[in-house]
């Protein structure tokens, strides 16, 4: 930046690669007033563009409360060894009844339209009925059973109507 900013969350108008699908962002930190470490889902293309589109943004002047100014560039051919994130974990749950959620650490997305799950998630040894996206970590289930306290999750494989790779197989306890 041109500036001293702070960073206060994941809102980042930044597309990269900007020929092609662009990755996510899966986590970014300040290392200086001047800099931003920004780590994406997989690695960036040999001579990529980059893209700050403008707009909203987590990334601020603590002093005037501006957003950087939109702007490109070509992303350095040089940027080291790139090792990739785990998938995303479950870090909490909840229940109510026939319906329950499954909180994960970053950001996972369910394949467009009504996905149809199987038996890649069992809750209580069961399928879900259906399945939504209830925020950008976590996914929503409804289900043929009641759950109670200590009834079982589990992720026994890559399920096909999740199109972020998590973590499995996995297992807890509501």
């Amino acid at each position: 930046m041109d500036r001293p900013c702070v960073l206060a969350g994941l809102t980042l108008p930044l597309i990269v690669p900007d020929n092609g699908a662009p990755l996510t962002i899966i986590e970014a930190d300040m290392i200086a007033p001047i800099k931003c470490r920004i780590t994406l889902s997989d690695a960036v293309p040999a001579h990529s563009r980059w893209r700050w589109t403008g707009g909203y943004s987590s990334l601020y002047d603590p002093i005037t409360g501006n957003y950087p100014n939109a702007g490109a560039g070509d992303c350095a051919d040089f940027p080291g060894p790139y090792t990739p994130p785990p998938p995303p974990s479950v870090i909490s749950t909840n229940f109510s009844g026939s319906s329950c959620t499954l909180t994960f650490d970053r950001a996972v997305t369910l394949v467009e339209g009504t996905p149809t799950p199987d038996d890649a998630m069992l809750f209580d040894g069961t399928v879900a009925t259906y399945a939504y996206q209830a925020d950008a970590r976590t996914l929503s289930f409804g289900l043929t059973v009641s759950l109670n306290p200590g009834s079982t999750w589990q992720i026994t494989r890559q399920p096909g109507w999740v199109i972020t790779q998590v973590a499995w197989p996995e297992s807890g306890e509501f």
